[in-house]
Order: structure tokens, then sequence, then C-alpha cells
């Protein structure tokens, strides 16, 4: 036993000198134990005392430690936490830039797709365009043809006959006079016969470009019969229809005849027809056939100029006989 005290009072200095808490409390509690077998209760008081305090500051330091650890614990796992949802704002920054940059792309797809759209568009509503100028060309060209003597480029005769419903319509309506022409080519069947049809077509190609050069803007001429033309001279009465027949009479035989010098002598004969309009007439007549009407009288007018020797224009007189065709 004294050995044993001796030893653990060494032990007991010896861990007083340092700071090993857990060392002090062990040593102390050793040496306490010893000192109470030995009947040394006071000292052994005093030592189970520090054993305690050693304790209690072991257990403080524990907990400090443990305090610590678990502190630092959570401020790992916090910043873990921190950490994984920075990443996952990350993950979702780069999903929505994703997202962003997809949807980007789609507009741009989406907008190149509408430009080559707009562009197809373009292309069809211009070659549609194209092809309704054409269209509208070649219906005009053809309207044209319809309206027009193939030889000559005058009215043919329907369309001077329209024209001229047209133009008593409206002297009818306006209350102004119409004259009717008749033009025929003399001895027309001999130059046929004696110069061959070649030549009849120019001889009937002239007299139009006679007619076209001699005529104002708003008469009409079409050619209705082979070698016979129809006026349509709005605006004209009886005298002043003479004059411009007696003007074409002149000027188809003794115009420059170039291209048929083979006739010596060309002449033409003009019957005249005329519709004077007057405020206490009554409008009740049809205009087609007051057209007809006209046209019988200056046929039968140029019949009469026929007969009384051809190249000259005469009027329509109420004793001369209509015949029931228009042209003779």
């Amino acid at each position: 036993m004294p050995l044993a005290l001796e030893y653990a009072q060494k032990a007991a200095d010896l861990v007083a000198q340092n700071e090993d808490v857990a060392g002090q409390w062990d040593a102390y509690a050793n040496y306490a134990g010893l000192l109470n077998q030995a009947g040394d209760y006071h000292n052994a008081f005093k030592y189970m005392r520090l054993s305690e305090r050693a304790l209690l500051k072991k257990a403080r330091l524990d907990i400090t430690s443990q305090t610590a650890t678990l502190n630092a614990q959570f401020n790992l796992s916090r910043e873990q936490l921190k950490s994984e949802y920075l990443d996952k704002q990350a993950n979702l920054f780069a999903e929505r830039n994703t997202l962003l940059n997809e949807q980007l792309l789609m507009k741009q797809r989406e907008k190149e797709q509408q430009n080559w759209l707009l562009l197809i568009l373009s292309l069809v509503l211009a070659f549609f365009l194209v092809l309704c100028a054409v269209i509208y060309r070649l219906y005009i060209k053809n309207k044209l043809l319809a309206s027009r003597d193939a030889l000559t480029a005058l009215h043919n005769r329907r369309s001077i006959l329209t024209l001229g419903q047209q133009v008593l319509a409206t002297s009818e309506r306006y209350l102004h006079p119409v004259s009717v022409l008749m033009l025929d080519i003399d001895n027309f069947k001999a130059v046929n016969d004696n110069f061959g049809h070649e030549i009849g077509d120019k001889v009937i190609q002239y007299v139009a470009n006679v007619c076209i050069a001699t005529l104002r803007k708003p008469d009409y001429v079409g050619r209705v019969a082979g070698e016979e033309f129809l006026l349509i001279l709005p605006h004209t009465d009886e005298s002043a229809a003479g004059l411009l027949a007696e003007r074409l009479c002149k000027k188809i035989a003794s115009a420059n005849k170039q291209e048929i010098s083979q006739i010596e002598q060309l002449t033409v004969s003009i019957g005249i027809a005329t519709k004077n309009i007057h405020s206490d007439q009554p409008h009740n007549r049809l205009p087609n056939k007051e057209l007809t009407q006209l046209i019988r009288e200056a046929d039968a007018a140029l019949y009469a100029a026929k007969e009384r020797g051809r190249n000259q224009a005469q009027a329509y007189q109420t004793d001369l006989q209509l015949k029931d065709n228009i042209t003779h």
C-alpha cells in the first residue's frame, strides 16, 4: 500500500503539470481511492474533488469539442446544401439557356420558313401576274382581231355596225345629227379580172388608208364587204357629209398610187344618208332599226351614184328606191 500510494501520488503530481484533463481525472481518482483505502479520508476527499473538477473540465471540453464538431458538420452540410443549390441553379440556368437557344433556333427556322414561303408566294404571284398580263394581251389581241378586218385593219362588219348603233343611240339622247356613208370602189371586179387578186387587195388597202387619213377622230370606218366600206360620222349633217364624201372621191382619184401603179384610174362612188335630230322628234325608235334604215338609204344613194356615172357622191332622196339588203 505505501508503494502504491507513492506511485499514485507521483502520477497525480505528474499530470498536474500538464493540461491532460483525462489523465488528471484518472490519476486523481486512482490516488483518491488508494487514500480512502489507507484511511486518509481528508486527502482522499481533496483528490476526489480534483478528480471531479478534472472530469467536469473534461466534460466541458468534450461538449465544446462535440459542439465544434457538430458546428463544423452543420457548416459543412450547409455549404454542401449551398453548393448543391448553386449547382441546381447553375443547371437550371443552363437548361434555361438551352431552352432559350432552342426557342431562338425555332424562331429563326420559322422566320426562314416564312421568308421562303413569302419568296415562293411572291414568285407565284409574279408568275400569276405575268400569266394574267399574257392572257390579257392575248384577249385584247383576239378581241382586236375579232373586231378588225384582217386585210385593212379597219373595223369589220360586226364591229362597225355595233359602233353605228352606239353612235345613233348617243345622237338620240343628245339630239345631234349623224350621217352614214356607203363607199364602193368602181369597177373593182375588172381590177381583179385584169390584174389579179393581189393587186385587188392593194387597191382595197389603198382606199382604206385614204379613208383613215381623211376622217376626223370621232368618225368610224369599216369594211363591210369585199370592196365596200361603211363610214359613221357623228355630229355631221348632210351638207358636211357631202363635203367629206367629195373630198374622199377627189383624194382617192388623185393621190399617189405607187403601190398600185398598174391602175391608171381608180375611183369610188359614195352614198350619203343623214339622220337629223330635232327637239320635237319622238325618241321611241330602236337604234338598230334606225341604223338599218340609214344604211339602206345610203346604199340606195350609192346605187344612184353608180347609175349617174360613178366617181361621185350622192345624198339619199325620198324618191330613191330602198333595197332590202344592206350591201349590194
